[in-house]
């Protein structure tokens, strides 16, 4: 089957609404050390709204490989790296950032040359789901 990768970037912001790093790490323990897991969304009081990184989004988009939980086992995929940052709390980023600095640290992967813009759409379709308009790059490559 395909495989798609979506990559959401987040920005701390005090006072943030409720957010996705939130509602997952909420009632959750996050891993102490390389190769443990832990659930996540473990608690009720705050729903994870998925749409919220989708929604009047626009993504870069391109095919890559990424590698997998089987030892030297690549799969070909679509990559989306929305364009905008979601916001967080400063909590809620430093118990990422706590776990993550448990991890081995690994360079970016970089976009190919050949990549596009994509807009998302709502499942539905209709009049809310224009294409992105077309924009003369030309002057901004230089």
């Amino acid at each position: 089957g395909d495989w798609s990768s979506v990559v959401v970037p987040f920005s701390v912001e005090v006072g943030a609404p409720p957010d996705m790093i939130s509602a997952l790490l909420a009632g959750s323990r996050l891993p102490d050390r390389y190769g443990e897991r832990e659930p996540l969304l473990l608690g009720t009081a705050q729903a994870l709204d998925l749409s919220v990184a989708f929604t009047n989004a626009t993504f870069l988009t391109y095919w890559t490989s990424l590698p997998t939980r089987c030892a030297g086992t690549q799969r070909f995929v679509r990559q989306f790296m929305r364009n905008a940052s979601l916001k967080t709390s400063p909590p809620a980023f430093d118990a990422v950032l706590q776990a993550l600095a448990k991890n081995p640290s690994v360079p970016p992967i970089l976009s190919p040359d050949l990549a596009w813009i994509t807009g998302s759409c709502p499942a539905h379709g209709g009049a809310d789901c224009a294409p992105l308009p077309a924009v003369d790059m030309s002057q901004e490559l230089l």
